[in-house]
């Protein structure tokens, strides 16, 4: 019994760092010249001059 907590030790270990919510960034630069129906952001189509 011994040998097997031996063995599945380190997989629990690897288990508990897994349980963190991975890091993510997304970032979100508009340059559009009109608004796309499906973009999701706050966002405003740029005048001509800046697109």
């Amino acid at each position: 019994m011994s040998r097997i907590l031996r063995t599945i030790s380190p997989w629990l270990a690897a288990l508990t760092v897994l349980k963190t919510p991975p890091l993510a960034l997304y970032a979100h630069f508009p340059w559009c010249v009109r608004k796309c129906p499906y973009c999701d952001f706050n966002s405003y189509a740029a005048r001509e001059r800046f697109a």
